[in-house]
């Protein structure tokens, strides 16, 4: 039964997730092809959204993800036409720490292969730092999420810029909502991979806060971005039947219409605050890890955060009440900077190919 559940989940890894090109680009297609290292596979909508800004952003150029799972002819050309892969893109999430496949990725390096590195997150104890050292040991473009990140990087590499988020590479300016009044709606979000200390009291006040929604008449939207949040959103519903438990987005414009349409919104996931901010819609960013503060730092709303053991019902009405106070044409043109550099290194990475 093991090795056929293996078997089974090697399948849907390497063959239902759309991850993957044909094999005629790889083999016979005009495009540069650049190897992608990042998380994909676990139905996380902030790896995918991640994966779908990288793809945009290196347009019509393709992008081989690499990683244990693939395709059998994918994974031959990954290894048998190593030579003819153009150059390595470190994916977004918070990917500078463990260094998985580094076999494959550090010989990428060995052939002199330029490095992207987009919006990625540094961890604060770097592991497997003399590997990371030996990947940013020769033409490196990109940057990293922000400030944090950039701080941690910099004992392996100092001349490293903060790019903002990789999704920011998906901005437009949030004129849809300027043009029609958001429904009476409001989004909230629970999940993480981890439990992490004052997860309890965080769950306790959005309760309370989706309480007093009911209250005022609002309509309550959970918006689930794992198979993780789904379980909770059901519980939430099961407490709240009033509440209605969205389906997980399969890509960047299905959230952010979900986002156009809210007056408020409130979450634990880091790229559901990123979702809220590239649609224009007032939020409060429930801070459980660093990657948080770095994200909000990079944008200069590091107000606009809180941590689990602060977080209240009275501190979220504050919030919500206090929803048309943000200065959207300052946030918008922050996140407009830092795409327009994004792309200014995506350009300068193809270029330096030969």
């Amino acid at each position: 039964m093991k090795l056929i559940h293996k078997a089974k989940k090697f399948y849907q890894q390497a063959y239902t997730t759309g991850h993957f090109p044909p094999v005629r680009q790889l083999f016979f297609g005009e495009q540069k092809v650049f190897a992608y290292y990042g998380f994909l596979g676990d139905r996380n909508f902030g790896d995918e959204l991640v994966f779908e800004s990288a793809k945009k952003l290196f347009y019509p150029n393709i992008l081989l993800p690499v990683r244990r799972k693939m395709p059998l002819l994918q994974a031959f050309y990954a290894k048998a036409c190593k030579g003819r892969i153009a150059g390595l893109v470190v994916g977004g999430g918070t990917l500078i720490g463990p260094l998985w496949e580094r076999e494959f990725f550090e010989s990428l390096v060995e052939l002199a292969k330029p490095v992207y590195v987009h919006g990625t997150g540094v961890r604060e104890n770097i592991e497997r730092s003399d590997g990371w050292k030996h990947m940013l040991s020769g033409k490196v473009y990109g940057g990293v999420r922000g400030p944090h990140s950039a701080e941690n990087l910099g004992e392996i590499f100092r001349q490293v810029l903060i790019t903002g988020d990789a999704a920011f590479a998906m901005c437009e300016v949030a004129d849809k909502r300027a043009q029609t009044a958001p429904a009476k709606t409001v989004l909230i979000n629970c999940g993480a991979h981890l439990g992490f200390e004052g997860q309890d009291n965080t769950r306790t006040a959005l309760n309370q806060f989706v309480e007093h929604l009911n209250i005022q008449g609002f309509q309550v939207q959970f918006l689930p971005l794992h198979s993780i949040d789904l379980a909770l959103g059901l519980e939430l519903k099961e407490k709240h039947p009033s509440v209605v438990v969205l389906d997980m987005p399969s890509t960047y414009r299905e959230a952010r219409n979900h986002f156009l349409n809210a007056q408020f919104s409130v979450g634990e996931r880091l790229h559901f605050t990123v979702m809220a901010i590239l649609a224009g819609c007032p939020f409060l960013s429930i801070n459980y890890g660093k990657k948080h503060d770095d994200l909000l730092a990079s944008l200069d709303l590091v107000g606009v955060g809180v941590t689990p053991n602060q977080l209240s019902l009275d501190l979220i009405r504050t919030a919500f009440e206090q929803r048309e106070m943000f200065d959207w044409t300052s946030i918008f043109h922050r996140i407009e900077a830092l795409k327009a550099l994004q792309q200014k290194e995506a350009s300068a990475f193809v270029s330096s190919i030969q």
